[in-house]
């Protein structure tokens, strides 16, 4: 079976994992295998015309999609050297550690696409999340309490803080088993992520001490 992965397959494959099958065949099918109405329910009103604020975020710098494309940039590129079956980041891993002759060139290549480059990309994007002054100036104009705006900053960011401190052990044993460049700037890239979700829970700690007198838990 190819290794590639398509919308429609991964859909059907995710409803096939708890235990709904809603195709003859999850791993061959297409959007049309979908049209069932015994199977879903029409969602009304999903659609609704665009406001202005709406026209303008789409004309924000998008981070993610960066990150998305840096990453499929670098596969692409890793997948004309090493075979069509590198389709995913986890293959890549996979490359580097069954083959460590191949680190220098999936190194460089990763490095060129510019996927190590998003560590502090955020501080860049969103300076006001960093700085107490801007992150007050940021609340005010948009007319949202400072502190209901830290304890959702804190929430998100100790998400993605977890995954990213799993991420910077993991590659941290990988570094230990190979050696590999891939694995040592990998370490950097998580260790730049997670430093600026420390920095966010800091000056959000900050707030809520000079608030409170204290730290309450959910700013914690």
């Amino acid at each position: 079976m190819s290794e590639r992965q398509f919308c429609s397959r991964l859909v059907a494959q995710c409803y096939e994992k708890a235990g709904i099958k809603i195709v003859k065949d999850a791993n061959y099918c297409t959007p049309a295998n979908f049209d069932n109405p015994q199977l879903f329910d029409e969602v009304h009103d999903a659609v609704r015309e665009a406001t202005q604020a709406d026209i303008d975020f789409t004309k924000t710098r998008d981070v993610n999609s960066e990150t998305q494309k840096d990453t499929v940039k670098m596969i692409t590129e890793i997948r004309k050297v090493y075979g069509k079956n590198i389709q995913t980041l986890r293959h890549v891993v996979d490359l580097v550690l069954k083959n460590p002759e191949a680190d220098a060139v999936v190194t460089d290549i990763a490095l060129r696409s510019g996927y190590f480059d998003h560590g502090e990309v955020d501080m860049e994007v969103n300076p006001w999340r960093y700085n107490e002054h801007e992150f007050r100036e940021h609340a005010q104009k948009h007319n949202l309490p400072v502190l209901e705006l830290g304890a959702f900053i804190r929430v998100i960011g100790e998400s993605s803080a977890a995954v990213h401190l799993n991420e910077l052990k993991t590659n941290k044993r990988y570094f230990e088993l190979s050696g590999g460049r891939f694995f040592h700037q990998q370490i950097i890239l998580y260790k730049k992520l997670i430093n600026t979700e420390y920095i966010r829970r800091d000056l959000v700690r900050k707030i809520a001490k000079d608030h409170y007198g204290f730290v309450p838990e959910i700013y914690s």
